[in-house]
């Protein structure tokens, strides 16, 4: 088989010359892979059309029609067919080569193209009618690339690897279809786990799907996130010396009441994931990798993905990171899924339990660093570029009222923000929690995909919000929750994991000057697996505005607290708590800040503005008797007194 790339510079004009389209050149320079957006933003066409109300200026992109085109010179082979790949097409893209238009296409295709190509000079024209979208930007262009394949004897169309156990042992099979234009043959091979089996394929004229079975013996499983490691092997197929390399799981998908994997019920715990950026050539592997690694560390183990296909990245993610992905209206592209651990299959079973799955959400406004991002020179939320830039924005400012005293400033309201935010959401899991019927959570949105306020739990740009903290702690495996009603306050602890846990609960009503009004203490068994009730907590011995609730659970392996308030916050009689840190910087890239107050200070949020990196937790309470140490890492080194100045810690009052 011989491969030409076509990837690189592709001329660009807009196929409908307007007028009103603000453009003061006729042809430009579209790069492959790349997106019309961008190109003309780096010839200095447009503005950047994510800040302000720029993406309303540059809205022409979407309704103009465009043509990408390419001239290459080829020597074609008579005896050849020709397949031309058009690999991850954004929007809709029609082909034409040489003044044939073979079609539209809106996903990765194969195109035969062997009479429509010539001996000599070719012209390949790539174009992009006019389109809109419910997005705010409608993207266009190539995410992946342009490449033509040809062969006398064969081409391989796909090649797809799927785990199955028969009762007694593991099977991997190999799906390997193949366009043979003459029956011949092949040599195959599928190799995991140090074993491989290696046969002769006698190929048949036409499309047909050839199967490589292995039985790779003791292997240990993958789990999804919280149950156990991920474990993931490497496999190859090789076909006439064309390699193609996998990794791949070995787990067993069932679902009754709950989602089942490898025989364990699972609650599950996560977010819908929206697209990287509305600009997808805007993203990269690398980010895509942090976003999955997050909802792993807040404790997650499915994210849902509603109506679009992910790159290939993503689902390698998923799978090193063991949390599984729900797909939703997608109907094409299903096949090369398959070699995924991490993808549910969609069965009757599996669309019943994930129907019971609870969504939970609401809006914040993002941090300080997104909104100068957004380029608001007035930095005032209701100013034109903020309410395009928002979501459901008089819905968080109608909840900040009703709940807070108004902020002095922006940066207090951007705080509390995100603080309702996360005591809402921690209160709706709490509920769902308590709903037996429910098979799961899944909070709104996990990311955004451009600068804006709303239900994301990481803003764009991958900074974690207050509520993606939250999440860590009400998604824990092994966690109190706490839940007021009337004149009681009722604490739970739920077991997510596979064994019986005895935990030490501890629970006091204080006030906010740091004294004491009641305690008490609980011993609690709680079996795998349970959501179970541990104690019922008076709350008359205090005025709801003068005090809240301190809960403190301990096992021999972890230690969970959790305060909650017993009144608006507006209502509360807050004191100075007087927090003051200390800093010592452990490496190059991790700093760790010791807290101390006077008085209890609740909801301590830590903000490193432009510094990128996570918190060891945030969103944490600090009491006189003790101190908390938090540590910042980083994803680049950081200079400690730089850190110190960047550095923000608010609290409730």
């Amino acid at each position: 088989m011989e491969t030409i790339l076509l990837d690189g510079r592709w001329s660009l004009s807009a196929i409908i010359a307007d007028k009103n389209i603000p453009l003061t050149r006729t042809a430009y320079t579209l790069p492959i892979p790349g997106e019309i957006h961008d190109a003309l933003y780096s010839e200095g066409a447009i503005e950047d059309p994510y800040k302000g109300l720029e993406s309303l200026n540059t809205s022409f992109i979407s309704k103009s029609g465009w043509k990408a085109e390419k001239t290459f010179s080829l020597s074609k082979n008579p005896e050849a067919q020709y397949d031309m790949l058009l690999s991850r097409p954004i929007g809709k893209a029609v082909v034409v080569i040489n003044g044939m238009e073979t079609g539209e296409y809106s996903d990765t295709v194969r195109i035969r193209c062997t009479d429509a190509l010539k001996d000599g000079e070719n012209t390949i024209s790539i174009i992009f009618p006019p389109q809109t979208s419910n997005e705010r930007i409608t993207a266009l262009g190539i995410k992946g690339g342009i490449w033509i394949e040809s062969s006398e004897d064969y081409l391989i169309r796909s090649v797809s690897i799927e785990s199955s156990f028969d009762g007694s042992e593991w099977i991997a099979d190999a799906e390997i279809t193949i366009d043979a234009f003459k029956e011949t043959e092949v040599d195959a091979s599928l190799s995991i786990n140090e074993k491989s089996e290696a046969h002769a394929i006698k190929l048949r004229k036409g499309t047909e799907s050839y199967h490589l079975q292995l039985r790779p013996g003791d292997v240990q499983l993958w789990y999804p996130n919280g149950c156990g490691q991920p474990h993931l092997y490497p496999a190859e197929v090789l076909i006439d010396g064309c390699r193609f390399m996998f990794d791949i799981g070995f787990r067993t998908i069932e679902a009754d009441e709950r989602l089942i994997v490898n025989g364990i019920p699972l609650f599950l715990k996560g977010a819908s994931y929206a697209k990287e950026d509305f600009i997808p050539t805007r993203t990269d592997s690398g980010r895509i990798e942090r976003l999955i690694r997050s909802a792993k560390s807040a404790n997650m183990n499915v994210l849902r993905i509603d109506g679009w296909k992910p790159s290939p990245e993503l689902y390698d993610a998923a799978d090193r990171c063991g949390i599984m992905i729900y797909q939703t209206g997608l109907d094409s592209g299903i096949k090369e899924l398959i070699s995924h651990p991490s993808f549910i299959p969609r069965t009757k079973n599996t669309v019943s339990v994930l129907s019971r799955v609870k969504p939970i959400g609401f809006p914040s406004l993002p941090s300080m660093k997104t909104i100068e991002r957004i380029g608001d020179s007035k930095k005032n939320i209701t100013s034109p570029a903020m309410d395009y830039h928002g979501e459901e924005m008089e819905r968080i400012l109608m909840h900040l009222a009703s709940n807070f005293l108004f902020p002095e400033n922006l940066e207090k309201m951007v705080y509390l923000s995100e603080l309702q935010q996360a005591m809402i959401l921690e209160r709706e899991a709490a509920e769902i929690r308590m709903d037996s019927s429910a098979s799961g959570i899944l909070i709104d949105r996990l990311n955004d995909s451009w600068p804006a306020a709303g239900r994301a739990a990481i803003e764009y740009g991958g900074k974690w919000k207050l509520l993606l903290y939250a999440a860590r702690a009400f998604f824990s495996p092994l966690a109190p929750i706490l839940y007021v009603s009337n004149d009681k306050a009722y604490i739970y602890v739920v077991n997510d994991t596979g064994k019986k846990e005895k935990a030490e609960l501890s629970i006091k009503l204080r006030s906010f000057s740091g004294s004491k009004k009641d305690a008490r203490e609980y011993t609690v068994e709680v079996e795998p697996g349970s959501f179970t009730k541990a104690a019922e907590f008076p709350l008359k011995r205090l005025s709801r505005a003068d005090g809240f609730l301190y809960v403190k659970m301990a096992t021999k392996d972890i230690l969970r607290e959790r305060v909650i308030l017993l009144d608006r916050p507006k209502n509360l009689n807050l004191e100075n708590p007087e927090i003051k840190a200390e800093f010592s910087k452990a490496d190059a890239r991790t700093v760790y800040i010791k807290l101390k107050a006077s008085k209890p200070a609740l909801y301590v949020a830590l903000d490193a503005g432009d510094i990128k990196g996570i918190f060891s937790d945030n969103l944490i309470s600090v009491r006189p008797s003790a101190e908390k140490t938090i540590i910042f890492t980083a994803e680049d080194d950081i200079n400690e007194t730089e850190f110190r100045s960047k550095l923000k810690i608010m609290n409730l009052l």
